[in-house]
């Protein structure tokens, strides 16, 4: 019965990981997406999107726990995602709860700079 137990309780925890994995690494793709958007724009004007034009952007995005923060001159942009595990390859910084051990979002300051970083 232990056994047993243990085989379920094992399936239903590596399912869940690889679910969690799986949304995760969708949402790492569309921030490699949204990333270049911004520093296609900031290439081409000099400058970031300002916020209408990002959201107007990715209609999809919005009301997804996603963020944009230009600047007031549009001279710097910071935009933030969720994400529930590491995923390699993602953009950005990870940021970590003060509460619990766990990740919450990745944040990717100045896009135009942070491709050439690494």
């Amino acid at each position: 019965m232990k056994k047993k137990f243990f085989v379920l309780f094992s399936v239903i925890l590596f399912l869940s990981i690889g679910l969690v994995y799986k949304k995760d690494y969708q949402t790492a793709k569309q921030a490699i997406v949204v990333r270049e958007f911004l520093f296609q724009k900031y290439k081409k004007e000099n400058k970031y999107p300002t916020e209408d034009l990002f959201w107007k952007s990715f209609l999809e995005l919005k009301g997804k726990q996603w963020y944009y923060w230009p600047s007031d001159d549009l001279a710097q942009a910071t935009f933030q995602y969720p994400m529930n595990i590491p995923v390699w390859g993602a953009p950005g910084k990870s940021k970590f709860s003060e509460f619990l051990p766990v990740i919450y979002s990745y944040t990717v300051r100045n896009p135009h700079t942070s491709l050439f970083e690494k």
